[in-house]
Formats: structure tokens, C-alpha cells, sequence
């Protein structure tokens, strides 16, 4: 059994095992406090939560180790820390046992925290370092030896993966965050994957491993699989529940309750990353600056927003709008080519009373706008990159909000590029053009109410198209006033967006091509539903083209 020895460091315990007493703390600690000026030290992450090092153990030895430093974020952690052990102590206390056990997962060889009057300011856990390991995600999407020429390789890993599980769940080992990202695979002497257990500070030691804990497990797995691995998954949970002898269900409604949970998870997990984009996190940033908060991108400087608002200033004094109405304005601004960007695009909001009175309780419109484009990202759909929002409170409420985004005015309206490519029958491979572009076009609509977003106003004017090659086209959405996110779009409201793109759809759209597109779309309905949907839109249309001819 090991023994393991307390040591104290500038001013944090540490638990150290014995035998690296001579070199943890001693030697690390000061390349982990400044990774970046020594060349020997490789950083692997950094980031709000975490950072994540390989550090040489020490010149005579050829041995490294793996460092994870957790880093304080705000009051709530320093709470929390009364209460609940650090990961560090936490992810150390689970890996002796998975050593114990004979698991698969890295050695722990010490943890250190820092606390003043009980207050965690800072852990550490150290680890030994697996050499030449890429995580499975890596080898499922990524690693094109592995895919193609050995896809043998792929069954027996994932196989292996299968029977690992199988023996945990039976152990009564509850991950609670199991995925691709977690499960390391290093290649030995003769070609083969062997897999690592990390990241374990989640994990719980439970007496009884319930149906519902099993599927939850899995259910994250599966969520962090590449796209098309139904069947992989399917024989997947065939070898897992022949391993799990003392778990007895059929594959298929085994499978069905998993896939109920996935697509639970899926959800939770677009909206948690959604709300990102008002909160500090890895990817944003929140300041507040007298009467106005700013929510940023981490790339964008304050020299960007500094330069964005004083083109705003001069821009609403020459009243130079692209479009204007009582509440909003659209600004295009050149930014100085030292930045990052060049020209942007300002949307400007102005409040009443009452429309900053509804802010103090809810989103203002602006708000809103940033928090939707954010949330089409996150779900994989193209749009004008957010860049920035700055909002300024009033008396009461939010007094205006200038939303900054990426200028794509490059791109064609869809209403303009439909005019100026279609209108002249005589071009080459007219007809076949245009039937492949309103088919892309329709499977695109398709893809968005697959995803359950819905558009309050989808008119081809705030459409923009991005032509590929000849034959592929990429469509970006600009209206991100009215979205709604997470709810299947009803029947209605399909129709409602297919009368409103129709109608603004220009005629060098016929009535055939319209008629052709409503009909490639109306496969995604039941069949039943098919001819109630296509004449439902003819009649709300009216006047249009597809009518009148």
C-alpha cells in the first residue's frame, strides 16, 4: 500500500505520495505558476475553470506529470468551499480507489489546496502523464487511419469501451459525466487502443445502480458521439448488456429509453450554452463601465467597443441610417484595420418609458438579439457573428442598447440574388440551377424547425446567400429580433413563415418552381397532412405569382 506524505509549500498543503516529495512541490510549482516561459512545459488548457499542464518531473528523470490547477471564480465557489471538499481532493480520493479497483485511469501521486479561514483559494491535483494519448472523440471524428483503413479497430474499441462500462455500472460506479472527452486512448507496441478513465471528479460510489443512473451514463456517452453512429450504438448496447449480467433489458427498448435521454440532455445542454453569452465564461466577458455594461466576445478589445461607440455618436449626429423607425437604427462602421475587424454592423436600440420598465423584469429587444444570434451559433446555424453588446441604464431600466455584429452586406439578399440570377431564362442551366437552389433552399427551412427554431419573420429580404462553387449555396438568417428556441414549431406557424418568404420572393420565381418547393418541403409533414399544407398557403398567398398563373 502507498504511503503518502504532507508537506507544506508558499503557503499551500500538499499530500504528496511517497517517494516525489523530492520534486512535488519543489521543483513544479514555479513553472506551473508561469508555464509559458519555460519551453520544456507543454500547456494543454487554460481557461476560467481550469489549467491543465505537463510539466517534466525533473531533469534526471525522464518521467512527467499532468497538473490540473482549479481556479477560483467568484463569491459562490468561496461558499461552496465551506461545505464541499475541492475537486482537486475530490478527483485524488476517486482515483485511489479506481487504483485499487485495478481501473483503468492515470496514478495520482499528490493534491495541494490553499485556504484562508477555511476558504478554498486554490487547488491543484498531480497526476503521471500518459504519453502519446488523444481522446476518443479524436479517433471517432478526427483519426482517418483509425476510421478507414481499420475499422475492425473501431469494434473492438468501442467494444472494449462496452465491457469497461458494463464493469464499472456493475461496481456500482456512477459517472454522472461520461463522455468522449473523458475517455483517453493510447496506442501500445502492437497497434492497439488502450483506454484511460480522466476528468473523474464527478463520479459516485453507489451501493445500488439503478436502470435510471445506467441510462443517464449512456445517455451522455452517446450524446458526445459524431453523427451516424446509430448502428455503432446499437452493438454497442448489445455487448454492454451481455457483460451487465445482472442487468436484464431488451436492446431495442433499452435503446429507446436512451435516446429519450439524450435528446433531454441535448437540449439542456444548447440552452446551458446559450447563457453563456451573458456571463463571464471561456468564450465571453462582462464588464460594467459607469451607466453601461458591455457583454464581449473574448477576442474583442476595448479599443474595438471604444471605436464602435464613437462611430455610433457621430453616426446618429449626421443621422447617417441604413434604416431607421422610432425604436431602431442599423449603422455600418469601419473600424481602424489594426483590429481584428474591419466593418461592422450597429444596430441601435432606443427605449421608452415603458419599454424600460419591461427590462428591469425581462430582456430588452437588444438583449434579446444578442442572446438569440448567440443561440442560432450554438445550434448551427449560420448567421452575422455577434460581436458585442453595450447597454445603458436609465432611470429605470435600460435607456439603449447598441448590438455590434460581423458586416456580411458582401453577401446578396436572397430577393436580389434570386432576381438577378433567375430572371433571364436563356442562361446555362437555367431551369436545373434554379431547381437545385430552391431545394437547398427548402431543406435549409427544414433543418431550422428539425432543430425547433422558430421565426417570428422570415422574408427573403433578411436572407443573406453565400454562393459555393456552382451547385452549393450557404444561407445566413439576420432576424434575430422575434426567435423562439426550444419548442416544436407548430403546423401554423410553418405555414406562417412559408406565406411570408413566398410573398417576398420575387417573380422570377414561377409559380411551377413555387409550387415544386412547397411539394420538397411538405415531405418532412405526414403524408396525410401533405396536400392540407401546400393549399393552405396558396390561399393565404392570394395575389402572388404561383396564384395568378
Amino acid at each position: 500500500m502507498d504511503e503518502w506524505l504532507k508537506l507544506s509549500w508558499e503557503g499551500m498543503d500538499w499530500v504528496v505520495r511517497k517517494g516525489y516529495e523530492k520534486y512535488i512541490p519543489h521543483n513544479i510549482w514555479g513553472k506551473a505558476n508561469e508555464p509559458e516561459r519555460f519551453p520544456e512545459c507543454k500547456l494543454l488548457k487554460s481557461n476560467i475553470l481550469r489549467t491543465s499542464i505537463i510539466i517534466p518531473l525533473s531533469e534526471n528523470r525522464k518521467e512527467s506529470i499532468f497538473l490540473k490547477r482549479h481556479h477560483r471564480r467568484h463569491w459562490k465557489d468561496d461558499l461552496k468551499s465551506l461545505f464541499i471538499p475541492s475537486r482537486a481532493f475530490t478527483e485524488w480520493k476517486i482515483l485511489l480507489h479506481f487504483n485499487h479497483l485495478h481501473l483503468p485511469a492515470p496514478s495520482p501521486l499528490a493534491y495541494g489546496e490553499k485556504r484562508k479561514h477555511g476558504i478554498l483559494k486554490e487547488s491543484a491535483l498531480i497526476t503521471e502523464a500518459i504519453p502519446d494519448v488523444q481522446s476518443l472523440n479524436f479517433y471517432l471524428s478526427n483519426q482517418i487511419d483509425f476510421l478507414r483503413e481499420n475499422f475492425i479497430n473501431k469494434e473492438m474499441v468501442l467494444s472494449q469501451l462496452a465491457k469497461f462500462i458494463a464493469q464499472f455500472h456493475h461496481q456500482g460506479i456512477y459517472f454522472r459525466d461520461l463522455h468522449g472527452g473523458n475517455i483517453l486512448c493510447q496506442k501500445d507496441s502492437g497497434g492497439k487502443l488502450k483506454l484511460l478513465f480522466v476528468d473523474v471528479d464527478k463520479v459516485r460510489f453507489t451501493s445500488r445502480m439503478t436502470s435510471r443512473k445506467r441510462i443517464r451514463d449512456l445517455a451522455m456517452l452517446f450524446n458526445s458521439f459524431p453523427p451516424g453512429m446509430k448502428r455503432d450504438k446499437v452493438q454497442f448496447l448489445k455487448t454492454y448488456l451481455k457483460e451487465a449480467a445482472d442487468f436484464h433489458f431488451h436492446w431495442q427498448e433499452f435503446f429507446k429509453k436512451i435516446d429519450r435521454v439524450t435528446k433531454v440532455l441535448k437540449e439542456r445542454h444548447l440552452k446551458s450554452r446559450n447563457k453563456r453569452c451573458l456571463k463571464k465564461t471561456t468564450s465571453f466577458e462582462v464588464k460594467k463601465k459607469g451607466k453601461q455594461k458591455h457583454y464581449l466576445r473574448k477576442e474583442v478589445s476595448d479599443y474595438f467597443i471604444e471605436q464602435v461607440l464613437n462611430g455610433v455618436k457621430k453616426a446618429k449626429q449626421k443621422e447617417t441610417k441604413d434604416k431607421e423607425n422610432e425604436k431602431t437604427g442599423l449603422f455600418r462602421i469601419k473600424i481602424s484595420q489594426t483590429d481584428r475587424y474591419g466593418d461592422v454592423c450597429v444596430r441601435y436600440y432606443r427605449y421608452n418609458m415603458m419599454q424600460s420598465f419591461k427590462s428591469l423584469v425581462s430582456f430588452s429587444p437588444g438583449k434579446k438579439a444578442w442572446f438569440n444570434s448567440n443561440g442560432l451559433i450554438v445550434r448551427g446555424v449560420l448567421t452575422p457573428l455577434p460581436l458585442a453588446l453595450v447597454e445603458e441604464k436609465g432611470v429605470i431600466g435600460v435607456k439603449e442598447s447598441i448590438l455590434v455584429i460581423e458586416d456580411l452586406s458582401f453577401f446578396d439578399r436572397l430577393d436580389d440574388f434570386i432576381s438577378e440570377r433567375f430572371a433571364i431564362p436563356e442562361q446555362k442551366n437555367y431551369f436545373v440551377r434554379k431547381i437545385e437552389f430552391m431545394n437547398i433552399l427548402s431543406k435549409n427551412l427544414r433543418q431550422l424547425y428539425k432543430k425547433k427554431i422558430c421565426f417570428k419573420n422570415l422574408t427573403a429580404e433578411e436572407i443573406l446567400v453565400e454562393e459555393i462553387g456552382k451547385k452549393s449555396y450557404q444561407f445566413y438568417f439576420r432576424n434575430v429580433d422575434r426567435i423562439i428556441f426550444n419548442r416544436r414549431v407548430s403546423a401554423d406557424e410553418q405555414i406562417e413563415n412559408l406565406i411570408q418568404l413566398h410573398k417576398s420572393i420575387p417573380e422570377a420565381v414561377g409559380w411551377k418552381d413555387r409550387f415544386r418547393f412547397l411539394f420538397r418541403f411538405s415531405r418532412f409533414w405526414p403524408r396525410e397532412k401533405r396536400k392540407s399544407l401546400i393549399r393552405k398557403v396558396l390561399v393565404r398567398v392570394g395575389d402572388s405569382p404561383m396564384v395568378s398563373n
